[in-house]
């Protein structure tokens, strides 16, 4: 008989959890993800779903900091893909998370993180999604920023140079703002709106 082995728990640390991430919203990208100590680490792959770096958060303030470990490359934060009707892209691997957890993990949704820009392996992500994995819209999840509207310009440039260049039929895309400037912060409000009503 086969033995299985179930991966434990993955835990955010304490302060993403002040925010509102849970053990279960961690657990829909869990082998994409390490937690040491205060820090959650966010793997980036390629288009061909190979590894390539990761993604280190760490709680600075007045918000969290994001940088790659040595001599990683920035591709795009995932679960590896399957069919989607949805794409909702962030700039990084925390709003991804936190957008994901905020709408409740959609099934028809893919989230990604960019990682802070659109390199080469990002760009093949997408393509990879429009072209492969039959995504019909695209939503940008991106704060106010000069980095993240720059990130955004980048994203909207070579999305429709894609679906102008396959000759898609219908693809919808546009912008989805945080409703309160970060998502991180959406969701933490989001919380304490809920909080008086949880039952435990």
């Amino acid at each position: 008989m086969t033995k299985t082995t179930t991966q434990p728990m993955l835990h955010p640390p304490a302060w993403l959890a002040a925010h509102g991430l849970t053990a279960a919203d961690l657990a829909r990208f869990a082998e994409e993800l390490r937690v040491e100590g205060d820090t959650l680490l966010a793997r980036h792959r390629n288009q061909h779903g190979s590894p390539i770096g990761w993604e280190i958060i760490s709680p600075r303030l007045p918000r969290p900091s994001s940088r790659y470990t040595a001599g990683a490359q920035g591709g795009a934060f995932r679960v590896f893909p399957t069919p989607r009707f949805r794409l909702v892209l962030t700039s990084g691997a925390l709003q991804a998370l936190a957008v994901a957890a905020f709408e409740g993990h959609r099934d028809n949704t893919a989230y990604v993180g960019l990682g802070g820009h659109l390199g080469a392996a990002a760009r093949a992500t997408l393509t990879g999604y429009l072209v492969r994995w039959g995504v019909q819209k695209v939503e940008y999840a991106f704060g106010k920023s000069d980095t993240e509207l720059g990130i955004y310009s980048a994203a909207d440039t070579h999305i429709v140079g894609v679906a102008e260049g396959h000759g898609f039929g219908p693809l919808e895309w546009g912008p989805m703002p945080p409703p309160d400037g970060c998502w991180l912060q959406a969701l933490s409000l989001s919380l304490a709106r809920r909080r008086p009503n949880l039952q435990y």
